[in-house]
């Protein structure tokens, strides 16, 4: 097909135009003349290679890239795999152009052009993207690396070996911050602190790393809510408890275990450092006992109004609960994921497959619970009842008021007050689980799911592959749980 010739040299008009041209060659589905709608999807207006690469983080339509770039600030492309910084300057300069019809972005979304890509060395402490080691401390040719050739990456120095490690690791939610904030802590520590790159530290010096997350010092705390462009951003907030020093020891162990079998690292400086002596020991899980979600699972059913909120909550708690998945994916997740089929003799069943990057993904299965309620509540909405009838790309999880996908944020709010107006009911008959069930929220779900899977026999990889985790340390701590006796409490 022959393009029209573009009426301007403008990046803004040879988008509307590319829109345009695509607009005829698919129907009147979306008129040239129109502007850009908060429902169409991303490939009408940003080119196809922009649409299939914000695909894999679950972002489909146009309403969909200004949630994922509200939630996520100024850094957002950071969490989309191929997307530089130049693009995401002008895919928000494009945004802002349409504000009118798709609404404004927020001031913590916003960079000027002159701070990205900034080639202005920063030793202070600042967060590892502004962070530039000073020479002879980047482990460019830091004393525990090993020789360049039998590197399996490109690596020159210590930021861009941890920029490796955590390109492998979750793109987003709760589990990619953990990793990115282990990380930096430990590389901005090993500069600023010991004086020495991490390529160069030895057993004695993580001994002494374990020791200062225990008391970080004022210089390196900081306010809670400080926005990492802020001079105000620390990486700590206060001491860690021994629970979180635990935590944060077992991310970086892992990371100089990968980081040495890539052969970047000539060995893991963690390897003579005892789990004792800078572990907390088992700690009770932040998770939901059996008899404490059967409280719940019996809310759901008695305690609520025979309404769409209501059947919207008890799908949202059983997906949950019964897939393990991630906040960030139960916000994501289409009606496209969904399938249901036979696997051999056995009756055909349901399951989701969540993508997990550019090539991969993983499949879980749906038990009848959730089927049924989402069933419900595509009736609520709608739509078809069977799943598989509708649009694929309409969201699991929907707004009361429109069509359209339920938030992060919003998901976790509707789940945080679930479970303090189930606590309330409880409380009369089971002080103590009303309790627990009072202080939970969606990254319990989670861990429950996790703690009830080990109680119940599954095998720890099979469970490490559920729920889409790369290191086996990451499921240990269910296992740990489920034979504490307060996992078995009734």
């Amino acid at each position: 097909m022959t393009l029209p010739p573009c009426p301007a040299d403008t990046a803004r008009t040879r988008l509307l135009h590319r829109a345009a041209v695509r607009c005829r060659a698919e129907g009147p589905d979306l008129p040239v003349t129109r502007v850009p709608r908060p429902e169409d999807p991303v490939a009408a207006w940003l080119g196809d290679k922009v649409a299939a690469r914000l695909a894999l983080v679950g972002v489909l339509r146009l309403d969909d890239l200004l949630r994922w770039i509200t939630g996520h600030g100024v850094h957002w492309h950071r969490t989309v795999p191929r997307i530089g910084p130049v693009a995401a300057l002008r895919i928000v300069r494009w945004l802002d152009a349409h504000q009118a019809a798709l609404g404004a972005l927020p001031e913590s979304a916003r960079v000027l052009p002159g701070r990205i890509a900034s080639a202005v060395a920063c030793c202070a402490i600042v967060p590892l993207e502004r962070f530039v080691a000073p020479p002879g401390l980047d482990g460019s040719t830091g004393g525990n690396r090993a020789p360049v050739r039998r590197c399996r990456f490109a690596a020159g120095d210590d930021s861009q070996a941890v920029a490796a490690w955590l390109a492998l690791r979750a793109t987003a939610g709760h589990t990619a911050r953990a990793y990115r904030k282990e990380a930096e802590r430990f590389l901005l520590w090993a500069v600023l602190a010991r004086g020495k790159p991490m390529s160069s530290l030895d057993a004695g010096d993580c001994r002494a790393y374990a020791e200062f997350l225990r008391a970080p010092g004022a210089g390196w705390t900081g306010p809670r809510n400080a926005q990492r462009q802020g001079d105000g951003w620390r990486p700590f907030e206060g001491p860690l408890s021994a629970r979180s020093v635990a935590t944060a020891v077992t991310i970086v162990r892992s990371m100089c275990n990968w980081l040495t079998r890539q052969r970047y690292l000539d060995a893991n400086p963690w390897e003579d450092v005892r789990a004792g002596a800078v572990d907390a020991g088992p700690q009770p899980l932040r998770a939901l006992t059996a008899p404490q979600w059967r409280r719940v699972a019996l809310w759901l059913d008695d305690a609520l109004p025979p309404v769409a909120a209501s059947r919207r909550l008890r799908l949202v708690l059983w997906l949950a609960y019964a897939t393990g998945l991630r906040l960030a994916e139960l916000a994501a997740a289409r009606l496209g994921w969904l399938r249901h089929g036979s696997s051999g003799s056995g009756p055909a069943a349901w399951s989701i497959v969540v993508p997990t990057g550019p090539s991969g993904a993983r499949e879980l299965p749906l038990p009848e619970p959730v089927i049924l309620g989402l069933r419900a509540c595509l009736a609520d909405r709608g739509l078809m009842a069977d799943p598989l009838e509708n649009d694929p790309d309409t969201a699991l999880i929907a707004r009361l008021n429109a069509e359209g996908p339920l938030s992060a944020a919003r998901l976790y709010e509707v789940l945080a007050q679930a479970f303090e107006r189930c606590a309330s009911d409880v409380a009369a008959l089971d002080p103590a689980a009303a309790d627990r069930i009072r202080a939970a929220s969606a990254r319990w779900l989670r861990h429950t799911h996790g703690l009830h899977a080990i109680e119940q026999g599954m095998p720890l990889g099979l469970l490490q592959s559920r729920l889409g985790l790369l290191s086996p340390a990451g499921v240990s701590v269910y296992q740990a749980a489920a034979e504490l006796p307060a996992a078995r409490a009734v």
